[in-house]
């Protein structure tokens, strides 16, 4: 008897109902939450690169101040605040030398190299992209920049 009841309500008009308006919250809250999810990640992204390209416009006005030294020394003062598995520094003649390095052990040399390459290849002066390390399980957002007329 009570079996019976049961398969009444699965074909009654209220459970139907019910269920329908249950499907399309859920197709709702999804569509919602995806569109928020993306909206937060792009302004957070924003913000990540406006803070890298504050800094390295920081650096640049260091460097064309007072000097070169005053630039390796506020590098050495940054990565001794920072894990050296989060931050890194490393400048470049125009020719691709290296000048001066931070441990970049964990860091992947390979996409840094394609964004000198596009640095070079375009009339900006600062290239942003996104870095993928494995070893660590997350992705690193890098910038690289002109410094000065003759330093990367």
């Amino acid at each position: 008897m009570f079996s019976k009841k049961i398969k009444a309500i699965n074909r009654s008009l209220v459970f139907r109902l019910a269920a329908v308006y249950a499907l399309a919250f859920m197709l709702i809250a999804a569509v919602g939450f995806a569109v928020t999810y993306y909206r937060l990640q792009a302004m957070a992204m924003a913000q990540m690169d406006a803070e890298l390209i504050d800094e390295v416009e920081t650096f640049a006005g260091l460097v064309e101040k007072e000097g070169w030294p005053a630039g390796m020394a506020r590098m050495a003062a940054e990565v001794e605040s920072e894990d050296p598995e989060e931050e890194f520094y490393r400048f470049l003649n125009r020719d691709g030398g290296i000048l001066a390095a931070t441990d970049m052990v964990s860091w992947q040399t390979d996409v840094i190299q394609r964004a000198i390459r596009q640095l070079r290849s375009s009339d900006r002066d600062h290239v942003l992209h996104t870095v993928d390390l494995p070893a660590q399980g997350h992705k690193a957002r890098v910038i690289t920049a002109f410094i000065g007329q003759d330093r990367i």
